[in-house]
């Protein structure tokens, strides 16, 4: 019964003026919708991830093939529009065609080339970036007894080889401030609090690197950044916060600062408010805890908030971001052939903290 009155309404509204003037929007829109949807699905079979529709609509992925779109069909529109006819026969001759409609054949041109220009600009600011590799190195190794430095580098081998986004390379050599110049002497801060900073900027060499070091960062306590250069802190942590164990806080410091780090030197930017002192906070990445014992939640809860999932996204695209959201909870670290690794051949048993 609904269905007979379905058809029947809608043959009566085939039938109006104002369905054959809408038609044909109609069926663009259902065109893309439909090519939407299943790319949709495609993400869904092929990452096996299920975006929320929100994210989706927001992403770069969106944008990008409704800019495609809007390209193919402009092109469709222009090229399709009938050329007027002068009703000779002559006119079915390539040259005669050319002669006759060489402006509509330039303006047409100019139109496709214009939109294939305009596309191009479009696409290379929704086009997600490259991230950069990072440097790792020890500007002073930590204290902590037994810590072993050659477990830690194993750990972030172990990254390189989970992700193929960006990869570190480890310096092995300790900073030496022996070594330095005059010149290099006198870009080092005369704050102590500064100081591991300004020696890291200095180890870089104007690439991007993390910085290791035993040393305080005063109020900063776990980590500086400047841009593309950041310093992490073990400053006692095994005292005041292990467990988790100094090799748990480290690789997820280093997947933190390694996301900001590429954040800093993209277009877009770290959010809005990032890392500002705050009284409350709810586990995000991108946010500083309000206590110094909060970090330790804030490890073990690991997560992107979604506008923190939105910006990765389109930043660095889809597998950045689902990489990123995997790291930073330290499965990889924990399962049982990395850890078996750390416990057998460098004596770290990351369930035995304190």
């Amino acid at each position: 019964m609904w269905a007979d009155l379905f058809a029947s309404a809608f043959e009566h509204i085939k039938g109006t003026r104002f369905y054959q003037k809408i038609e044909r929007l109609l069926a663009i829109g259902c065109l893309f919708v439909t090519v939407h949807v299943l790319t949709y699905k495609y993400i869904e079979w092929w990452y096996h991830l299920s975006l929320e529709l929100g994210l989706y609509l927001r992403g770069y992925l969106f944008k990008l093939i409704t800019l495609c779109f809007l390209l193919v069909l402009g092109v469709v529109l222009i090229i399709s529009r009938p050329v007027e006819k002068t009703g000779r026969q002559e006119m079915n001759r390539l040259r005669q065609f050319l002669r006759k409609h060489t402006m509509v054949i330039l303006w047409r041109s100019a139109c496709v080339i214009l939109g294939a220009f305009l596309f191009a600009l479009a696409t290379l600011y929704v086009l997600p970036q490259r991230a950069d590799n990072i440097k790792i190195g020890f500007l002073t190794e930590p204290e902590e007894a037994g810590f072993d430095k050659y477990a830690l580098v194993y750990m972030v081998y172990e990254l390189n080889n989970r992700q193929k986004y960006w990869h570190f390379d480890v310096i092995f050599k300790e900073f030496n401030e022996n070594t330095l110049t005059s010149k290099q002497r006198k870009t080092l801060s005369s704050e102590p609090e500064m100081m591991s900073l300004s020696r890291a900027n200095l180890l870089a060499e104007n690439e991007p690197l993390i910085g290791i070091t035993a040393d305080s960062l005063g109020t900063a306590f776990f980590f500086q950044n400047n841009i593309a250069v950041s310093v992490i802190s073990t400053y006692e942590w095994n005292e005041l916060f292990s467990p988790p164990t100094i090799y748990e806080y480290l690789a997820y410091s280093l997947i933190q600062q390694s996301i900001l780090i590429h954040l800093n030197n993209s277009t877009r930017g770290l959010p809005v408010g990032a890392f500002e002192s705050l009284t409350y906070s709810h586990g995000n990445l991108f946010e500083g805890t309000p206590e110094r014992m909060a970090m330790k939640a804030t490890m073990l809860a690991a997560r992107l908030s979604p506008k923190g999932e939105e910006l990765l996204l389109n930043s660095f695209g889809l597998n950045y971001m689902q990489t990123c959201a995997d790291l930073l909870t330290l499965r990889w670290l924990k399962s049982g052939e990395v850890s078996e690794n750390l416990k057998r051949n460098f004596g770290v048993d990351l369930s035995a903290a304190k």
